[in-house]
């Protein structure tokens, strides 16, 4: 099944894209999505996502799966569909 995936802000940066496609197997849900990103993009994205080793996602980053935001730690492994898309955001701040 295929899966767009959007980035912004510095994941944006650390991926050099702002969009990409996914094949996945049929069933896969996010975490095998991340593991896919993970092995693409290598330790500084997994860095961008987690304020841990332990998994803990930053509260400060957004994962947006079809118009619904997500909380990775308490959705197990939310399962996608053929065509989600999948957004990480992180907030804007300045002042």
């Amino acid at each position: 099944m295929k899966v767009t995936v959007r980035f912004f802000q510095s994941l944006c940066r650390i991926t050099g894209k702002k969009k990409l496609e996914v094949e996945l197997p049929e069933g896969a849900g996010i975490n095998e999505l991340l593991d896919e990103l993970s092995r693409r993009f290598g330790k500084k994205f997994l860095e961008s996502l987690y304020i841990s080793d332990l998994g803990v996602t930053s509260p400060y980053t957004s994962v947006i799966i079809d118009g619904k935001t997500v909380i990775l730690t308490k959705s197990k492994n939310y399962k996608l569909k053929n065509n989600s898309v999948v957004s990480f955001l992180e907030p804007i701040g300045g002042g």
